[in-house]
């Protein structure tokens, strides 16, 4: 991400290909490069993951605090 633009926008791109959560730190750092072309493909790889939710098999979901009044 410190070389040139298109080095940026290559890294860019395989991280949109990569579709992991761990690479959303260099997805946000490529919404505030100065390539439009690095800012687009970032955001379109981000909306990929706004959907996404990581919830493992072993992982509880609590009932909101709330529920205890809809009984």
């Amino acid at each position: 991400m410190n070389l040139g633009p298109e080095e940026r926008l290559n890294a860019i791109g395989i991280a949109y290909e990569w579709n992991h959560s761990s690479i959303l730190g260099l997805l946000r750092r490529g919404l505030k490069d100065s390539d439009s072309r690095i800012v687009k493909l970032s955001a379109s790889a981000i909306e990929k993951h706004k959907g996404l939710k990581s919830t493992s098999k072993n992982q509880r979901i609590r009932p909101p605090r709330n529920a205890f009044l809809t009984r």
